[in-house]
């Protein structure tokens, strides 16, 4: 065997070695999210994927509210647009897989808008999106293998799970 086929021969192997090694410590996350008792949100994940990254699981569903903001430089008036969202929004970021437990972070909102209205002066006025509902961001979770975690949201309406099994 040359020395080329024999390195294309080693590269290979570790290739399906680690392949076999991330494939082999893939964890299931399953994902449930109850607003009332009532089903909000159901999902399942699998991380790391296949090539050994830690996948967010990630869903929204809701509506884009626009408005401007004014802003004034030595260059004049300047109005920028932007976008509020407001709806039901689940992210389960992974962080990091020690052997069987898992670290992740979750943010949920469920909100809605309840108004617009406008601050600054007469000259150069912003608008305002009013959002209401319960916004959680980056709560730190344990979970481990073959556990069922309760997610602490601190409002008794929503319950969210995470059950973890090893592939």
């Amino acid at each position: 065997m040359n020395k080329r086929t024999w390195l294309a021969a080693s590269f290979l192997a570790a290739a399906f070695s680690a392949h076999a090694d991330i494939t082999a410590s893939a964890h299931t996350l399953k994902i449930e999210w109850f607003k009332d008792g009532r089903m909000l949100v159901t999902g399942i994940e699998v991380t790391p994927d296949a090539l050994g990254q830690l996948k967010p699981y990630a869903m929204q569903s809701g509506n884009t509210t626009g408005y401007a903001t004014c802003t004034v430089d030595s260059n004049g008036r300047k109005l920028t647009s932007h976008e509020a969202f407001a709806g039901v929004m689940l992210v389960v970021k992974p962080t990091s897989i020690d052997g069987s437990t898992i670290h992740v972070l979750v943010s949920a909102s469920d909100t809605v808008v309840t108004g617009k209205h406008e601050t600054g002066s007469a000259d150069c006025p912003s608008e305002v999106v009013d959002i209401s509902g319960p916004q959680r961001l980056d709560i730190p979770v344990v979970l481990k293998d073959s556990e069922t975690t309760d997610v602490p949201l601190n409002d008794p309406r929503y319950r969210l799970r995470i059950t973890t099994n090893r592939e």
